[in-house]
């Protein structure tokens, strides 16, 4: 019984979370906002801080926070390889309020510093404009 129910459990936190991921995929004008935060995120996805908390920490984020950074991350990311971002100043248009803040969470979930990123993203334009 004790395993049915984990079992229920998990799956319950599994269709909570690709709910979640399916209004984040639908809706980023709204997160890429830096006033988004985890308590409009409740609002739009229709769940409680409690269960949102949850159903994230059971995919592997730590809280909420670290899942919405993913996704700006991810926006920064394509955004710099598009040529619409070519400084770090310009990261609010990913959704984060702040340069700093946006450096500390590139790096943390990538590994690699916001500003190697853009130096490399601008070689690489740099050698395609040489071809």
């Amino acid at each position: 019984i004790e395993l049915a129910e984990q079992e229920d459990f998990n799956k319950a936190n599994r269709q909570q979370f690709l709910r979640i991921e399916y209004w984040m995929q639908n809706h980023r004008d709204k997160w890429t906002s830096s006033s988004f935060n985890r308590d409009q995120l409740c609002t739009e996805a229709g769940v409680n801080r409690h269960l949102l908390l949850q159903c994230v920490r059971s995919q592997g984020y730590n809280d909420i926070h670290e899942y919405l950074n993913t996704y700006r991350v991810d926006e920064l990311k394509r955004l710099i390889r598009r040529g619409k971002i070519t400084s770090a100043s310009e990261t609010g248009d990913a959704g984060f309020g702040t340069v700093k803040t946006a450096r500390t969470v590139f790096l943390k979930l990538t590994g690699v510093t916001l500003d190697d990123f853009l130096a490399h993203h601008d070689k690489e334009e740099d050698e395609n404009e040489t071809d």
